[in-house]
């Protein structure tokens, strides 16, 4: 009657173990799904990574740094032009130009703009604007005979002169002037400002 017994004993002892064993293994399987993967990274990293693959997802761009503001340049000061200065008859008489031919002060007026010359001629007509202000047309080279020819418009102010006068001119090339004559015939001359007119002695 003993062996019946010992039999039960040694079946609750398998059972026993074999139960261990499940409920080792159960415990095992429970670690394993609570603990972290392999690559380190834990459930919520996983979601973060996921999303940020998602399609359509932007990142939040940096704020731009705000420019700096440019300086305003100082205004320069613009220079005063100085003051010209005035010139005495005597200055003006040893400045000018003489000798020029009057072919040349013709055809190359412009290279003589500006520039104080000398010519004597005869006065061949007289426009007078008010009882200082003329406009002049002189004959500047003395042919044979005495007889002038060559003609320069002078803008003149200052005493009286009349035609068939013989002058002293000094003045400042202008450039050229172009008129209508008598004929209407239209004439185009150098053109001077007269700085000093004297009756020639």
């Amino acid at each position: 009657m003993q062996q019946p017994t010992k039999k039960r004993s040694i079946l609750w002892v398998v059972l026993a173990a074999g139960g261990a064993a499940v409920l080792l293994c159960m415990a095992c399987g429970i670690l394993a799904a609570l603990s972290p993967s392999k690559t380190g990274s834990t459930p919520s990293e996983e979601v973060a990574v996921a999303t940020a693959a998602e399609p359509g997802a932007t990142r939040t761009p940096r704020p731009t740094q705000t420019p700096r503001p440019t300086q305003t340049p100082k205004p320069t000061a613009t220079p005063k032009p100085s003051p010209t200065p005035t010139l005495t008859i005597q200055e003006i008489k040893a400045m000018a130009k003489r000798g020029i031919p009057y072919d040349s002060l013709a055809r190359n007026t412009e290279q003589y703009v500006g520039q104080v010359v000398y010519y004597r001629g005869e006065v061949i007509q007289v426009l007078e604007s008010s009882p200082t202000d003329y406009q002049l047309r002189v004959n500047v080279t003395q042919g044979e005979y005495g007889i002038w020819k060559d003609t320069v418009f002078v803008r003149y102010r200052g005493p009286r002169v009349l035609e068939d006068d013989i002058v002293d001119l000094w003045g400042i090339v202008q450039g050229r002037i172009t008129y209508t004559a008598v004929l209407g015939n239209q004439i185009t001359i150098p053109e001077i400002k007269a700085l000093a007119l004297e009756l020639a002695g």
